[in-house]
């Protein structure tokens, strides 16, 4: 959380809350058809399925349609707009941006808590975002825990293991 805080204060990242007060989820016939049928179909827990509205009224804010939820995941169907209902992951979020150019934006969208402020999450790139990308590429070129390397003898595969810190 801390890196995203930062990556907020750096402009890497753009940050919105929207209240869900003042929000009227009204939906259009394909998101209420798509409510009744995640419903019937238990797509996602009842928590869940209480906050699905506000995130397809986000969609439908930025003139998209939702596709299919993939658990807690919903993607536009352009993929160009993501929703994550219930315990969204900052980290999950960031990886995403990371890895898909097309994506645009990112809803965030907790579940609901009595006494708390209840808020749509949204994330964008900042106008620094080239510099998350030019140190994930730097991070990439080193060996992460678990690669696996051709070995010398033979051609197999096998795992590297990186240490982090001091040899014990």
């Amino acid at each position: 959380m801390d890196e995203t805080v930062q990556m907020v204060r750096n402009d890497e990242l753009a940050f919105t809350r929207i209240s869900m007060d003042g929000i009227e989820c009204r939906l259009n016939a394909d998101h209420t058809r798509q409510v009744e049928r995640w419903t019937a179909l238990g797509a996602m827990g009842k928590n869940s399925l209480r906050i699905l509205p506000y995130g397809l009224w986000w969609f439908e804010q930025h003139r998209q349609k939702a596709y299919s939820p993939n658990q807690l995941e919903i993607f536009s169907k352009s993929n160009t707009h993501r929703v994550h209902l219930g315990r969204p992951s900052l980290g999950w979020m960031v990886g995403n941006f990371l890895h898909s150019a097309k994506l645009k934006r990112q809803c965030l969208i907790p579940h609901l808590k009595k006494g708390e402020p209840n808020e749509l999450l949204v994330f964008e790139r900042g106008v620094h975002w080239s510099r998350v990308k030019r140190a994930e590429r730097q991070i990439r070129s080193f060996p992460r825990p678990f690669d696996r390397v051709r070995s010398r003898q033979g051609g197999a595969c096998r795992a590297h293991v990186v240490s982090v810190g001091p040899a014990p």
